[in-house]
């Protein structure tokens, strides 16, 4: 019998053990989370940033060509005055 109890004991210091060992990695996947949640607080606004100089860059690139398009009719005006 107390054999048993010994062999008992020590499956469950063993399983302690595990317990712990799961307890940190989840304490340690918590951190991780909220870290990577704080980089995404951090994230999210750029990407708006990011959005408006794309639909800006269009806006001149647009106006550009509109540009060079007559720029290009006032040359061929003045060639054929």
């Amino acid at each position: 019998k107390l054999v048993e109890q010994l062999g008992r004991r020590a499956e469950l210091d063993v399983l302690k053990s595990q317990c712990d060992a799961v307890s940190a990695q989840a304490a340690e996947a918590q951190h991780r989370v909220e870290g990577v949640s704080a980089l995404q607080a951090k994230l999210l606004p750029l990407t708006a940033r990011v959005e408006t100089v794309e639909e800006r860059v269009s806006t001149a690139e647009t106006r550009l060509k509109g540009v060079v398009r007559e720029e290009t009719v006032i040359h061929e005006q003045e060639t054929r005055l």
